[in-house]
């Protein structure tokens, strides 16, 4: 009787950590990155050859490719709750036309993009536009002409700013910047 109680004790013991385990890892693996976001790409930017990466040059707020004449600056990140919101940027074209070195081609910027990338384990993955949509419409290279500003406002549906964390916003053959996601919804450039 003795016997039977004990075994019956330590199976119920060990029923009881594997489920307070199986709870604490399900609680876990849902707070991981790829389980937070609308979706999660399968590989890395990195990987994803569709992308044409520039070098970074940071200044506060705006970064720009050394071979473009287009200032890249985010002038504002939104979040909700809910991971939905919005970024504002701004191109400028800071070239000078009656400059010999000036090229029409350093006031290009591309159509494949923008992107907005979050970075986990130290590499960045593509969450906009989202990797599981196929993109129908324009593609190609636009211009800016020398003193010429464009700004935009991206609208990013729920679970696309779901984490907190280093995010980076890219504009193709122009440059990138990098900004950090706080808890309280904060952005630190």
């Amino acid at each position: 009787m003795v016997k039977r109680k004990a075994a019956v004790l330590v199976v119920g013991g060990t029923l009881l950590v594997a489920v307070i385990g199986g709870i604490a890892w399900f609680l876990y693996w849902n707070s991981l990155p790829p389980q937070q976001f609308a979706c999660w790409p399968p590989v890395t930017v990195d990987e994803d050859r569709s992308r044409t990466l520039v070098d970074e040059v940071s200044k506060p707020y705006s970064s720009t490719d050394p071979h473009s004449t287009i200032s890249l600056t985010v002038d504002e990140v939104k979040t909700n709750k809910d991971g939905s919101g919005f970024l504002t940027y701004t191109l400028t074209n800071t070239a000078d036309p009656n400059d010999p070195e000036y090229q029409e081609e350093s006031g290009k910027y591309g159509r494949g993009g923008p992107w907005l990338d979050y970075k986990y384990q130290r590499e960045y993955y593509q969450i906009y536009p989202r990797t599981d949509y196929i993109t129908v419409g324009e593609t190609g290279i636009s211009y800016l002409a020398p003193g010429e500003t464009r700004t935009n406002t991206l609208l990013f549906e729920e679970k696309t700013l779901a984490a907190t964390g280093f995010y980076r916003f890219e504009v193709q053959y122009v440059g990138e910047v990098s900004f950090l996601l706080m808890d309280d919804g904060e952005v630190v450039f």
